[in-house]
């Protein structure tokens, strides 16, 4: 019992040892003279390194529809402008092509940089799908994008196929796609 008892006393001021230590542990003993010691703040604005990182090399913004209105035997020509966007880093060429190539209708698209123009008269031809390209120069320095303005046409007037019926809501994807250039 007395070996009981000896063991129990050990375990004892072991635990109330531990336990000192520990406590004593936890203060932070400094310098006494306080005077010696001393803090300050730093601060620091940094500039830029978040946003080099997250804007792509090459990224472009186009608009997610445009209705070119209706066409008909009468009016075949259909015409709107849109704007394209550079929002990424470098100079980008951009050239429109038809994500399914079997699409009969929009393969009559034809894109311009200008509606009529005697200053850039060749930038005024529309030209077909897949053959047209427009630049944008990147955006300026403390700019997010730099876009142009451009035109979109459906003419159909030199369209060979059969439409014998009206047809409401036709549409098709556009890919733009963009290089550095």
């Amino acid at each position: 019992m007395e070996n009981i008892l000896s063991k129990k006393v050990f375990i004892f001021f072991t635990v109330f040892l531990i336990s000192l230590i520990f406590v004593f542990s936890s203060f932070d003993f400094v310098n006494a003279d306080s005077d010696a010691n001393d803090t300050m703040i730093v601060e620091v604005n940094l500039i830029g390194f978040g946003n080099a990182s997250e804007v792509p090399e090459i990224a472009i913004e186009v608009p997610d529809y445009v209705f070119l209105g209706n066409v008909t035997k009468e009016n075949p020509v259909s015409e709107e402008n849109i704007t394209i966007s550079n929002i990424g880093r470098v100079n980008t060429t951009i050239t429109p092509q038809l994500t399914d190539p079997d699409e009969v209708i929009f393969k009559w698209l034809f894109f311009r940089n200008y509606k009529t123009s005697t200053a850039h008269p060749d930038e005024a031809i529309p030209k077909k799908i897949g053959t047209y390209s427009v630049s944008i120069d990147k955006p300026a320095t403390g700019s997010t994008l730099r876009s142009k303005k451009i035109y979109i046409s459906l003419d159909l007037t030199d369209f060979d196929g059969n439409i014998n019926e009206d047809i409401i809501g036709h549409s098709a994807e556009v890919t733009f796609f963009a290089t550095a250039g």
